[in-house]
């Protein structure tokens, strides 16, 4: 005879959600400790093991699923059987313990790369700071000892150069920085552009670039035509001698432009080579640190996988064993009673 069910009705309905509030499983830590082993049907047997995943910390759902795996595929037909199988899922349990063991070592081994590498820079950084502002003048930031800080400090000042180059405002006076790079010693390049900003700031500012050449009527035009215009022959060559001087100037300022861009330039690549030897972090030097340690630890480790297996191997067998005989007896006792 079917059931009857009750009309959902909306008083039925608030009571059941009242009701369903008050059933929200564990709350505390404690509670939810003890509720996450609550998915393990185990008996005496287990027991030390799982105590050791509760104080490993190691997640029991995740055991059980192992366990239930090897049940499924190593039947168990009695209670030593069962037991075996048991032994193995532990044992696979170890093996992925150790597995974790050996990955948590390589990458404690890269983290501590990492490590030498941020502080080894920071120490350069330091010592770069700790450089006086008379042992700048002196030697210059060129011969300072490499590190992070005195690459960044160069390449602001030579954009700082650059940028008084580009508006052509030589008026200021820029020793300071000028010496700050190159010091009193400075090289070819170096000497070039400190004369060039000297002769530029005696001169009052940059040459002016709008200068156009003469055309080829211009340049067919004779002392004659000159006179015929007013001039005279002194005056069209003062004029030819002011152009040239100008000009000059023209040539002086673009090789300014070039010597900055040259060290600039210079200045960036030195950087670079810095970084691949001292912060070298390619993908070849982090992969470098995830080869097998040579320490006793990770031979341990080894040995202790390699018994594993060993034992895993053994249990199998032994198993395998067990059911062969279990059989015999069977057909045995089958034949006997026909």
């Amino acid at each position: 005879m079917p059931t009857r069910r009750r009309a959902l009705t909306p008083a039925l309905l608030a009571a059941n959600r009242r009701n369903a509030k008050k059933s929200t499983g564990p709350r505390t830590r404690a509670g939810k400790a003890r509720s996450k082993w609550s998915a393990l049907k185990h008996g005496r047997y287990l027991q030390p093991h799982l105590e050791t995943l509760r104080h490993l910390d190691e997640d029991p759902r995740e055991y059980a699923h192992l366990l239930r795996e090897t049940l499924e595929s190593y039947p168990p037909a009695n209670p030593l059987q069962r037991m075996l199988v048991e032994d193995l899922a532990r044992l696979r349990w170890e093996r992925l313990r150790i597995q974790r063991a050996k990955e948590a070592k390589l990458v404690r081994r890269l983290q501590a790369w990492e490590h030498e590498q941020r502080r080894g820079l920071a120490e350069l950084d330091q010592e770069s700071s700790n450089i006086s502002q008379a042992e700048v003048l002196e030697s210059g930031l060129r011969r300072a000892k490499d590190s992070p800080a005195k690459f960044r400090e160069l390449m602001q000042c030579l954009e700082v150069l650059e940028e008084i180059v580009a508006r052509g405002d030589f008026t200021r006076e820029n020793r300071d920085l000028l010496f700050g790079i190159w010091g009193k010693n400075p090289t070819m390049r170096g000497a070039q552009i400190i004369s060039l900003f000297e002769r530029f700031r005696k001169r009052g500012g940059a040459p002016a670039e709008d200068n156009v050449e003469m055309s080829g009527e211009e340049e067919a035009s004779t002392p004659r035509d000159a006179e015929a215009a007013g001039g005279t022959e002194t005056g069209g060559q003062e004029d030819a001698g002011e152009d040239w001087a100008e000009r000059e100037e023209q040539g002086l300022y673009a090789g300014l432009k070039v010597a900055l861009a040259e060290e600039f330039r210079d200045v960036v690549e030195e950087y670079q080579l810095y970084l691949n030897e001292h912060a070298d972090r390619s993908r070849a030097a982090r992969d470098a640190c995830l080869a097998p340690c040579e320490d006793g630890e990770w031979s341990l480790l080894l040995r202790w996988e390699s018994l594993i297996d060993r034992e895993m191997e053994r249990k199998i067998k032994l198993y395998l064993l067990m059911r062969k005989r279990a059989r015999r007896t069977k057909g045995e006792e089958i034949k006997s009673k026909n």
